[in-house]
């Protein structure tokens, strides 16, 4: 992924200086509002790609330090998850004068928000506020795909006053408010919010690939002889499918096994020539209960350990988030403001 957040950086950097050049140049004030936002935009994205940048590569380096004799399990990296931001709504205070009597001076501002997960960061659609609003409504939404279990969502609120009810050329600026729990209280120029919360999707697949139910009479043998099983690890299960065509069909699976953070797994050999058997087990009202799935060889086998490994390492991470899978449809391209 590094190469995809160096191409990321630079195309924040001629983006912006395209910006800069364009900025004297506008003749609109809407044309100027737009520019200047994406400035900002591009901005926050060059200090955060060139932050994140900068941290993996400090990483490998203490890496590089790290004794090789390290324990097992030392390097492992918790899966991305995604997280999806909708329906923003922040309320809004008028002097009773202005709101209930309608008098004053008629107050317009552009307001937008920065959203920013990690390195990467997205902008929302400008709304404009005068009095006759209680509410400023982003509507929409706002996905992350690449959250790790402790992320930490920022959001900052820009606005641009226009003054006589035009748009005139005021760039945006930050609302010198604090976004915290509660709004309305007084801060700096940097409005910003540190709001933790769970994913919308639970880890992904950790694992897929063929796997076989064990001859009847053996432990946890269930449906008929020897049938082969495309098995797929997502969230807190183990799907069994008949082929590879009913997963991608979205088919309900043959079989099902809870996964959970208290779920065990071994690779065990088979006897007398007999391929090795992955078995699961669970404890189920007091009792455990074992389901033994037979590998195609001793490298699969393996295969299968690690990726059960790293599946309930990712389980304890995200915690609650995994219990369900929710389903995520991606936000329509936004339309590109009016000339």
């Amino acid at each position: 992924q590094e190469p995809e957040l160096q191409r990321a950086l630079e195309r924040a950097l001629r983006v912006r200086e395209g910006a800069r050049r364009l900025l004297p140049a506008c003749s609109r004030p809407e044309q100027a509002l737009e520019t200047t936002k994406t400035l900002v935009l591009c901005d926050a994205r060059v200090v955060a790609a060139g932050g994140e940048l900068q941290r993996r590569q400090e990483a490998r380096l203490r890496g590089a330090r790290r004794p090789s004799d390290a324990g097992p399990g030392a390097e492992r990296v918790p899966c991305r998850g995604t997280v999806c931001i909708s329906d923003l709504r922040i309320p809004l205070m008028w002097k009773d004068t202005e709101y209930f009597r309608n008098k004053g001076e008629l107050h317009r501002c552009a307001v937008f928000l920065l959203l920013q997960v990690g390195a990467e960061i997205h902008d929302t659609p400008t709304v404009l506020v005068d009095r006759t609003l209680t509410d400023i409504c982003f509507e929409g939404a706002v996905l992350f795909s690449e959250a790790g279990p402790d992320f930490e969502l920022k959001v900052e609120l820009y606005s641009a006053g226009l003054p006589g009810g035009g748009a005139q050329g005021s760039t945006p600026k930050k609302l010198a408010t604090r976004l915290s729990t509660s709004l309305g209280r007084s801060g700096g120029r940097r409005a910003r919010a540190a709001l933790e919360g769970g994913p919308g999707s639970p880890p992904g697949t950790a694992g897929t690939g063929a796997l076989l139910l064990p001859p009847p009479g053996a432990p946890g043998a269930e449906g008929p002889s020897g049938a082969p099983l495309f098995c797929v690890l997502r969230g807190p299960d183990l799907l069994c499918y008949g082929s590879a065509h009913e997963a991608e069909a979205g088919q309900e699976p043959t079989l099902t096994i809870a996964v959970t953070k208290d779920t065990r797994v071994r690779a065990e050999p088979g006897g007398c020539g007999q391929p090795p058997v992955v078995a699961v087990t669970n404890r189920l009202g007091g009792e455990e209960v074992t389901h033994a799935l037979v590998a195609e060889s001793a490298a699969e086998a393996q295969r299968w350990l690690e990726a059960f490994e790293q599946h309930l390492y990712d389980l304890g991470q995200w915690k609650q988030c995994c219990e369900e899978l929710m389903r995520i449809e991606e936000p329509p391209p936004r339309r590109p403001p009016a000339p």
